[in-house]
């Protein structure tokens, strides 16, 4: 490559799983008043609603895949008000599945 010629990079943001968990996050806090109160709380705090990460994995060559997922804060108030729904079951699967997701992310050099 030489000082003229351009490159480029495709960047790929994937927020499928971000667009569900909001949409949980809105149904926990219209079923529970303490959900709602505590999802008020957080976002009063400052605290980060949304996290990205590269996903080095699924890029192709020339791509930078990003996934956005909901901060653990309010993860854990859509896994909270599940469980208070009777799908903790369900949402136990996703949520140990995102824990191991994140070991792996901090175990790469």
């Amino acid at each position: 490559m030489t000082m003229c010629d351009a490159a480029t990079l495709r960047l790929v943001l994937d927020a499928a799983a971000l667009g569900n968990s909001l949409s949980a996050l809105a149904d926990a806090a219209n079923r529970s008043p303490e959900v709602r109160k505590a999802l008020l709380d957080a976002l009063d705090s400052g605290v980060e609603l949304v996290c990205l990460y590269v996903d080095d994995l699924s890029a192709a060559a020339g791509q930078l895949r990003i996934r956005a997922q909901l901060a653990d804060r309010f993860a854990q108030l859509v896994f909270a008000s599940g469980c208070m729904a009777g799908d903790c079951a369900k949402l136990g699967a996703t949520h140990a599945t995102r824990q191991d997701a994140a070991h792996a992310r901090k175990a790469q050099p």
